[in-house]
Formats: C-alpha cells, structure tokens, sequence
C-alpha cells in the first residue's frame, strides 16, 4: 500500500510512503524516517509507535483509516 504523501513545508515535494513495508512498520522517504525512525524500528521500538512513524506516514495511515472505514459504511 504505496502512499504519495505531500510535504507540509517544501511546495511541489512529496514523499512515497509504503505501508507495509519493513514488516508492517511501514517505510517512508523523508530524511526524518531515514535518521530517526529507522533506527528506533532497527532497536525494537514497537510497530505502530510514535518513534516509528514520521508525520508522512501518519498522514497515510489516517487516509487509508478514513478510506476503509467509509467503504465499510457503504456495506453495512
């Protein structure tokens, strides 16, 4: 699940966000991820956590959220 999340602070830039990758911790390409985040999920952090996830990848997580759960208000 392959996300292009805009940037909140350089125009025209966006960043590819990939849900499920690194196991489900998901993957983003923004320096934050890079230097942060990929070491806290390299030291075990847990999946989902907020040392794991960049604001891009919250961004894309809360839209695919809000995209599943109005699907499934459409099948009830």
């Amino acid at each position: 699940m392959v996300w292009n999340v805009p940037s909140d602070t350089h125009a025209g830039r966006s960043y590819r966000v990939d849900l499920v990758a690194e196991g489900g911790y998901g993957r983003c390409d923004c320096t934050d991820w890079n230097t942060r985040r990929w070491p806290a999920i390299k030291a075990g952090a847990a999946p989902g956590s907020r040392a794991v996830l960049c604001k891009h990848e919250i961004k894309a997580r809360r839209y695919f959220l809000n995209a599943l759960l109005a699907e499934l208000a459409t099948q009830e």
